[in-house]
């Protein structure tokens, strides 16, 4: 089953689709060529080797393939911090949003693998994750996810991202600007992690 566009085959340029079953199959848009080092069964735009027969394609196929089967085992979600975790007042921290810290916990006790995700650096991210220890929320990463080693790219892979800035998450006013409503997105990502 393919849920869409999870990886490109960087010898082709984009052409080639990595689905969610770790088969590659030719983005619409590619022109008609076969892939020489594909055994002729891949189509390729520019006719280089296609990266699922090359070691460093093959070993990211494996990675991913690997990634997606523990899917199903931890779900991995990454958070943002002001706006989502607090009220904004940076580079200051502001007062908890309600209930954030309670379905976080929530989260983490129901054995999601947590992501801070934030703009924050620096001693500003250092007190942010302070604030959170403080609040019994330890993050298996900071910007970072730590079992991503299949891609370089600066975007790191979780099952779902919590900010306020998503299209489409509840918000409510709180203070200044609208935090993230944990009364609807605690028990809906609850539900993803419990699935």
């Amino acid at each position: 089953m393919t849920t869409g566009r999870t990886g490109c085959c960087p010898s082709c340029h984009g052409t080639h689709q990595l689905r969610i079953d770790g088969s590659l199959r030719r983005h619409p848009s590619a022109r008609k060529r076969t892939c020489p080092g594909s055994g002729g069964t891949n189509l390729c735009a520019l006719g280089g080797p296609c990266w699922r027969t090359t070691e460093t394609g093959r070993a990211a196929v494996t990675q991913l393939t690997e990634a997606l089967s523990r899917r199903n085992s931890v779900t991995i979600i990454a958070i943002d911090f002001d706006g989502t975790l607090v009220e904004y007042r940076y580079p200051d921290i502001g007062p908890d949003v309600p209930g954030a810290f309670e379905w976080v916990r929530k989260l983490q006790d129901a054995g999601a693998k947590l992501i801070l995700w934030t703009m924050r650096d620096g001693d500003t991210l250092a007190a942010a994750v302070e604030h959170c220890r403080a609040r019994g929320i330890e993050f298996w990463g900071v910007n970072a996810n730590p079992d991503q080693s299949w891609s370089t790219s600066p975007k790191q892979y979780a099952h779902a991202y919590i900010d306020d800035a998503n299209l489409y998450c509840p918000v409510k006013l709180a203070g200044r600007r609208a935090v993230v409503d944990w009364d609807i997105v605690g028990p809906a990502a609850l539900k993803l992690v419990t699935a």
